[in-house]
């Protein structure tokens, strides 16, 4: 999908590597170039912390889209609230009791597949995402957590993969 994604954008939008395609469980921090190394440190001690309750199960259908993006709409059956929220409390504990801006509990379970460099109406990219709406693309199920920083790429949006549970 990001392919026939990526040949409709008239733009340069950033359209996710399908090695970078994620669902993000919950945002720790802001972007940031650098993290240092205590945080690095705190957030991996809190994912090795929810090592028994990652087992998490997602339903994908269709795709949906804002001024931000286009993304894979994912429905999750409330098996990521419990990591949400302890990954609410790590970011409330890294700054002194409250969350930054981006950490907050999420109640979607999408899948990004591309990032709008420019808010702008790309008509090709609309008809796909309306006739993509309800298709059915199954279900995820895991039992993994990665720690990941972003890594801007050049037409594209990467991830760096800073540590693994699962």
């Amino acid at each position: 999908m990001a392919d026939e994604l990526a040949a409709a954008y008239d733009g340069t939008q950033h359209v996710y590597g399908v090695e970078d395609v994620h669902l993000t469980i919950t945002s720790l921090e802001p972007y940031r170039d650098r993290i240092d190394r205590a945080t690095l440190e705190h957030c991996i001690d809190v994912v090795e912390d929810l090592r028994g309750a990652l087992d998490h199960r997602v339903r994908l259908d269709g795709l949906g889209g804002s001024a931000a993006g286009v993304f894979v709409q994912g429905f999750d059956d409330d098996t990521l609230r419990p990591i949400r929220v302890r990954m609410r409390e790590a970011a409330s504990a890294l700054h002194g009791g409250a969350a930054p801006p981006m950490a907050f509990i999420r109640n979607t379970a999408h899948l990004s597949i591309s990032v709008h460099r420019e808010a702008s109406r790309e008509a090709a990219v609309v008809r796909h995402v309306d006739r993509s709406r309800h298709q059915e693309l199954g279900e995820m199920h895991g039992a993994r957590v990665a720690l990941v920083r972003y890594r801007p790429c050049v037409g594209s949006m990467g991830i760096e993969v800073l540590h693994t549970v699962g």
